[in-house]
Formats: C-alpha cells, structure tokens, sequence
C-alpha cells in the first residue's frame, strides 16, 4: 500500500512539474503578445498610425522580440565554465547581436511609417534610449552603494 501511494504522490508531482513547465512556455509567448500589441496600441496613440501600419508595427516588435528571445536563449545556453576572455567576448558579441536587432527594427519601422511618423518615432527611441541609460546609471550606483553599507 505504501508503494501505491508513493507511486500517485510522484505520478502527481511529475504531471504537476510537467504542466507548469509547458504553462510557463505559453506564459512567455502570450506575454511577448501582449508586449507587442501593447507598443502598437501606444504608437497607434502617439503616431496616429492606421490600422494597417498598426498591425504591421505589431507584427515588427513581435519579431524583434522573438529574435531577442532566442538571442537571449542562446546566449544562456553558453558553458558557464568559459574563462574570463571567452566570456568578454561573447558579451561584445551579444551587444552586437542587440544592437543589430535594434537596427533591423528600426528598418522595419522606416518602411512602415510615413516620414514625418518615423521622425517624431526615433525622437521617441532616442529620449527612450537616454531614459534607460540614465535608469541603468542610477540602478548601478544604487548596487555600489548598498555594497559599501556594510
């Protein structure tokens, strides 16, 4: 009897993990979804886009993100065991890969937006751009800060 029970208890842990872990992936994909369908709704409000450019401004970050995604995958899936050069060198790689990503999304947005759209859009990425650093800078201050406390 201890047998059968142990059997259900690990049958039950195993279907619960296993549920989760595929939940989790559709987890990230709705929400790469959502992120999406989020920046097209706040540039179709900014940029007056219509519903065409909408979709396609969609479909544009939707890619960016999915390549990102995978950007990031793969760069987790690196041996951590790498010494210090290796890893120096594919932290510059994965800064060229993101800045390329940046890059062809930018091309993406200048095909479908009009002139005066894609002006007023890249205004925003730089003031967005600037607003990151600047959050980055203070994040990083904060950490050299809290490690000196003690």
């Amino acid at each position: 009897m201890k047998n059968l029970s142990l059997l259900l208890i690990f049958l039950f842990v195993s279907v619960t993990a296993i549920s989760q872990t595929d939940r989790a992936e559709d987890m990230k994909e709705m929400n790469q979804e959502k992120k999406a369908m989020q920046y097209a709704d706040k540039m179709a409000a900014k940029l007056t886009l219509t519903a065409e450019q909408k979709e396609d401004v969609m479909k544009a970050r939707m890619k960016m993100l999915d390549n990102k995604m995978e950007l990031m995958a793969d760069h987790k899936g690196m041996d951590m065991e790498d010494d210090m050069e290796d890893m120096a060198d594919d932290k510059a790689n994965m800064s060229k890969d993101k800045m390329k990503l940046h890059a062809d999304f930018k091309e993406d947005m200048q095909e479908i937006l009009t002139e005066a759209q894609f002006a007023k859009w890249s205004k925003m990425e730089m003031k967005n751009m600037d607003k990151m650093h600047v959050d980055k800078k203070k994040m990083k201050k904060e950490d050299h800060d809290d490690d000196t406390e003690w």
